[in-house]
């Protein structure tokens, strides 16, 4: 971002206005004193406007400013937080990719819209292979930025929303490319596809140096976007069979020797992998569990699972 005039607001989810500040994109942090009620607990979606008709920020494929209101077409940029007693539980960046975790969690009518939010996060980051997306991003354009040595997290993530901007180049603007992903604006797969190669051509056309020092890159995850409707298919909470006074039912009958999935165990949503250490040192659930003699992987060191656990089984 060049600019220093954004402004941030607080919606529960509901949408009901919590708050409104000013924001500075060029220190990066939201004054949470003006923008939370200080007793607010729960999930809240922050929503980043334009505050001026700038020019705001660098975009990563043309290397030219753009104007943030304009290219979202004065929808910004959304992402669903966390909060205790005003304060986020973690560092959150709001960007296209979030907004697009809270499109689909919205297009989502199995799942409450919070866990639907954490289903989507989840899919996105295993579509693009993020190990964490609450870490700080490092943009393309910045000069820290380099493949040479391989990818961190905070890089891979930088080259993710880059190629995000190379499909804005084909679509017209940010907003354009959310709505062409987006399953309540009539997402198509085909469609998709076309946009894809078209997308790989003009990298490989580019004249812009950030781009041509990340073509091999930038190309493998735009070829990720192949998978992408697999990827983010709705999964709707596994229903179990209601079993008394019988053998305990192995979950892994339903997954797979590589399924991500989450757990709400003891009021907080776990997200799991059968692949994870947690996983590894898993025990089954009680028998005074809602699950009712139902053999499930639990994190290490949980040894029961309360009464509104929810499993949702995806991957």
């Amino acid at each position: 971002f060049v600019t220093d005039s954004l402004t941030a607001l607080a919606y529960t989810l509901d949408g009901t206005l919590l708050g409104e500040t000013d924001f500075n994109p060029l220190n990066g942090i939201i004054d949470y004193v003006d923008l939370m009620p200080a007793s607010f607990s729960g999930p809240a979606i922050i929503n980043i406007l334009d505050g001026s008709a700038e020019l705001d920020y660098l975009d990563e494929f043309s290397n030219t400013l753009v104007d943030y209101g304009r290219t979202t077409e004065g929808f910004g940029l959304r992402a669903l937080v966390e909060y205790h007693d005003g304060l986020a539980l973690e560092p959150v960046s709001v960007t296209p990719l979030t907004e697009l975790a809270l499109r689909l969690a919205q297009a989502n009518s199995e799942l409450t819209l919070d866990s639907a939010y954490a289903q989507a996060t989840a899919q996105l980051k295993n579509l693009f292979g993020l190990a964490n997306a609450s870490e700080s991003i490092l943009v393309i354009t910045d000069e820290q930025f380099s493949a040479q040595d391989g990818l961190s997290n905070s890089e891979h993530q930088g080259l993710v929303l880059a190629a995000l901007s190379t499909l804005d180049s084909q679509t017209g603007g940010i907003n354009s490319t959310l709505e062409l992903l987006d399953p309540a604006t009539g997402f198509n797969q085909s469609e998709l596809d076309q946009l894809i190669g078209e997308a790989i051509l003009a990298v490989t056309g580019s004249e812009n140096s950030y781009i041509q020092a990340i073509t091999s890159e930038l190309t493998e995850v735009l070829e990720r976007f192949y998978d992408y409707e697999q990827a983010i298919a709705f999964t709707s909470p596994q229903i179990l069979p209601d079993v008394q006074d019988t053998d305990l039912i192995d979950l892994s009958a339903y997954l797979s020797n590589e399924s991500d999935f989450e757990m709400l165990i003891d009021g907080e949503i776990q997200e799991l992998s059968t692949t994870s250490d947690e996983v590894a040192a898993a025990q089954p659930a009680t028998t005074d569990s809602i699950l009712n003699y139902t053999q499930v992987v639990t994190p290490a060191g949980v040894d029961h699972i309360d009464a509104e656990t929810d499993v949702n089984i995806y991957g």
